[in-house]
């Protein structure tokens, strides 16, 4: 996960006292900086899948997190986006029984999981704990009805 903390400019703002300037502008980064724990939760739980299913075909419902740093690491993965067709409708009939699906970090409709089921993929869920608690609106559904329904068909693993 380091890395994904890490560029040319934290450096910099790291060895300067957490603060530097370029030209006319100052950049000051915060001493605590980086994921929120389900966030690091989530990308760690992603990484971890390919160890845990090395010739699996593995596919993401939707970026694991809001970082292009962290998905492209996925996809030098060989971890493979659901494709998308021209009205933005995920295309889950690329996905086959015995497949890996990861949900990711801000959980999944149950539309998306009702497919899911129906393949008989085994699902990573690296939903963020808060997003269930809260009971966050997802695509007119409660999200923590989800876990209710699908208890027996998720995998799940604690780091």
């Amino acid at each position: 996960m380091n890395q994904e903390y890490t560029s040319g400019i934290i450096k910099t703002l790291k060895e300067n006292g957490y603060e530097y300037t370029w030209g006319s502008v100052t950049v000051k980064l915060a001493e605590a900086y980086g994921f929120c724990w389900g966030v690091e939760r989530a990308v760690q739980i992603a990484y971890e899948v390919r160890k845990q299913f090395p010739s699996e075909n593995i596919w993401i419902t939707n970026e694991i997190i809001r970082n292009p740093t962290v998905n492209q690491r996925l996809e030098e993965m060989e971890m493979k986006s659901i494709p998308l067709d021209t009205e933005k409708k995920k295309q889950f009939d690329v996905v086959n029984e015995g497949d890996v699906v990861v949900l990711p970090a801000f959980g999944a409709g149950v539309d998306e999981m009702l497919v899911l089921s129906e393949k008989n993929v085994k699902i990573v869920d690296t939903t963020y704990l808060g997003f269930l608690r809260s009971g966050i609106q997802l695509k007119g559904t409660r999200r923590e009805t989800i876990p209710q329904l699908f208890t027996e068909n998720i995998l799940m693993r604690r780091l």
